[in-house]
């Protein structure tokens, strides 16, 4: 009797092989919802990485906290042999044994203890001057904020002990993703700035039902200028982590384009290529000068926006720089950079869209912004209060 070799897909190599066996095979570890432990995939003396279940996808993912990876048993393999998707699922069907028909083999059942989430409660407080000297220079204000469901802490409970409490100079913030997902962010830490206990999108919920252009970035706090930009955007919870080919599916049907605007160093790069091999993404980067590359002065579009507040002598003039950089964004569909913007502006690639279409709203809130700063010397007085007198 004739025998054909199968397709080798990932539906046929889970049908015979568990997740938790490819990772073992090619970590030499077993996989444990609890805890951290250093990462098999470089030397690290210090406990950076954890296995979790991806609320998306259901698969188990491996994070390294430190930005090196994160992704799947697939992306692992993809990693560890510098190869293709294709390739890597060829290496673990070749290893497991599955090339050749009528295989038999069945998944290795492995029961492990799943990881408890952790509980992240918090009493918030009243917006103060330490949140609009941290915010504001970004041209974020307190309604935005309340938009995106960010919320001063006062006091931070982790499974139920205390965990923080504010001081001006050590400020925190909740990011309310729902259904008892949670993170929290410490802007002015030098190491731990997050705590989170979800792999929800970050700015999803705010997301129109469809538009033209997304933009998937790093962080909330790039969310929230890119939507006073007038771009709509979502980030995954760690740059390392690219978007599941779930979310693109679904994303990608909502939006006509979607590029990726990380950081322009090994993390951001790494994730923006892998993103564009896997879904076609094209990337935006602020370069740095590296690699023969532009400098641009700023590491992303936050630090961007932040020096043309900074710079700017009129609101006008705000209006003026966010025009160079949408003009400076080049259609992928044309091939080529719009010939007529300096090429020391802004960015290196991106969409082009009108400065018409930033929201009203975040024009006027920007000219606000400037005009009390450039009245009163950026200089407010400490104090709590109601949500009246919120200093921002």
């Amino acid at each position: 009797m004739l025998k054909f070799s199968p397709d080798i897909d990932k539906p046929y190599i889970l049908e015979h092989v568990s997740e938790e066996e490819i990772f073992k095979r090619y970590l030499g570890i077993d996989v444990s919802m609890r805890g951290k432990f250093a990462s098999p995939l470089r030397e690290d003396k210090i406990p950076t990485c954890n296995f979790f279940r991806h609320r998306s996808s259901g698969e188990i993912y491996l994070k390294d906290h430190s930005g090196h990876f994160a992704g799947n048993c697939f992306d692992t393999v993809m990693f560890i042999y510098t190869v293709t998707y294709g390739k890597a699922l060829e290496i673990i069907a070749s290893d497991f044994g599955l090339i050749e028909g009528d295989v038999d083999r069945k998944p290795m059942a492995i029961v492990h203890r799943e990881r408890v989430k952790s509980k992240i409660e918090f009493v918030s407080r009243p917006w103060m001057k330490c949140d609009a000297d941290f915010w504001e220079p970004y041209g974020i204000k307190a309604p935005l904020l309340a938009y995106y469901r960010v919320s001063p802490i006062k006091h931070l409970f982790l499974d139920g002990n205390i965990h923080y409490s504010h001081y001006a100079t050590n400020p925190a913030y909740h990011y309310d993703f729902g259904k008892g997902d949670d993170k929290v962010y410490f802007p002015k830490k030098k190491s731990f700035r997050f705590l989170c206990n979800t792999a929800t999108l970050q700015g999803y919920d705010q997301l129109p039902k469809t538009g033209k252009i997304l933009i998937i970035t790093k962080s909330h706090k790039d969310i929230m200028v890119l939507y006073n930009l007038g771009y709509p955007a979502v980030a995954p919870q760690s740059e390392s982590m690219p978007i599941t080919p779930e979310d693109y599916k679904e994303l990608s049907a909502r939006f006509d384009t979607i590029y990726s605007w990380y950081d322009f160093d090994m993390t951001g790069i790494r994730t923006a290529n892998k993103m564009k091999k896997e879904y076609g993404i094209e990337p935006i980067f602020l370069t740095n000068g590296r690699f023969k590359s532009r400098d641009f002065g700023a590491k992303d579009v936050s630090d961007w926006f932040k020096i043309v507040l900074r710079r700017a002598t009129t609101p006008d003039c705000i209006k003026s720089d966010v025009e160079i950089l949408r003009r400076f964004f080049i259609s992928f569909r044309d091939g080529q950079r719009n010939k007529d913007v300096p090429s020391n502006t802004v960015a290196q690639h991106a969409p082009s869209e009108s400065i018409d279409d930033i929201p009203e709203e975040s024009v006027s809130a920007l000219k606000t912004h400037h005009e009390r700063m450039r009245n009163s010397g950026g200089v407010r007085e400490e104090g709590q209060g109601s949500e009246d007198d919120c200093p921002f």
